[in-house]
């Protein structure tokens, strides 16, 4: 992903309404990438990466911490004193800070992109698991109670460049239409224009113009 595209995703989400509370949560959520030791570059777009997972899963909710469908906490029931000598004797799983399963689920997903990112596919540096909590617990803090925006015409810029990027065959074509729920037509339509956009863009400035 180059410059040109992380700039387009940063006007989308300062003009994506509720304050940009996306483009905090990704300046966010960068900054505690580079300070487990990732380069700056990388760190900003696995950030992206998080961002728009946070866009794509919960956009058009409230973040909250526990939500409709959540099971509730198992109630505790008396013990007797040859249960409590069990409970001492046996090993207690670790506790899990996150209570919501909204959270969890981020957490989990923090985990699977940090892993694939060089240098952490090779086991450092850092704990994953550890990043992975202290970019939830910062999101949770902060945004607890945020609107998380859809952003609608975000996702049409990302069907638009994957009918760009990956329509190289009438095959693909059909495929990526049928996806995406729109006419071969139209699939071929929106290729050309995201290419004639990218033609104007990437044309160089004549001297004297």
């Amino acid at each position: 992903m180059n410059r040109r595209d992380l700039d387009t995703y940063r006007d989308l989400y300062a003009n994506g309404g509720s304050n940009g509370s996306l483009l905090d949560i990704w300046d966010k959520i960068t900054n505690i990438l580079e300070e487990s030791g990732l380069d700056c570059e990388i760190a900003e777009e696995l950030g992206l990466h998080l961002t728009e997972w946070i866009r794509t899963t919960w956009g058009g909710v409230i973040l909250s911490e526990r939500h409709i469908g959540d099971p509730l906490p198992a109630k505790q029931k008396p013990q007797s004193d040859a249960e409590t000598m069990d409970l001492i004797t046996t090993p207690v799983a670790a506790h899990d800070p996150l209570t919501g399963s909204r959270f969890a689920a981020l957490r989990d997903q923090a985990i699977k992109l940090i892993s694939q990112t060089p240098p952490f596919e090779k086991g450092g540096p850092g704990g994953i698991s550890d990043i992975a909590l202290e970019i939830v617990q910062a999101v949770r803090r902060d945004y607890r109670g945020s609107y998380i925006p859809r952003i609608v015409k975000l996702d049409q810029l990302k069907r638009d460049r994957e009918i760009w990027l990956s329509g190289n065959t009438c095959a693909q074509m059909e495929q990526l239409a049928q996806k995406h729920g729109i006419s071969l037509v139209r699939a071929y339509q929106i290729n050309r224009a995201y290419q004639q956009q990218r033609d104007r863009l990437e044309q160089p400035i004549l001297p004297g113009v």
